[in-house]
């Protein structure tokens, strides 16, 4: 069981450069990428605007059937 020692050195120009293209190209595929980013951001309101309708017709319901 040997022991290795790894010495960390800075990118050589050529390695930022093929970071970047694949940093472009995960964005264009994810769910808020250029092509979902509406999708996405419609899909995430309509649950929000249900979830906040549901609790405002919630709370004077479950009030009335107390008082009953």
């Amino acid at each position: 069981m040997g022991l290795t020692v790894v010495v960390m050195t800075a990118l050589e120009p050529s390695d930022a450069v093929v970071a970047d293209e694949n940093a472009d190209r995960v964005d264009q595929r994810g769910v808020l990428g250029r092509s979902y980013r509406a999708l996405s951001v419609g899909i995430v309101s309509v649950v929000l605007l249900i979830a906040f309708e549901a609790t405002a017709v919630g709370t004077p319901i479950d009030g009335l059937g107390r008082a009953q």
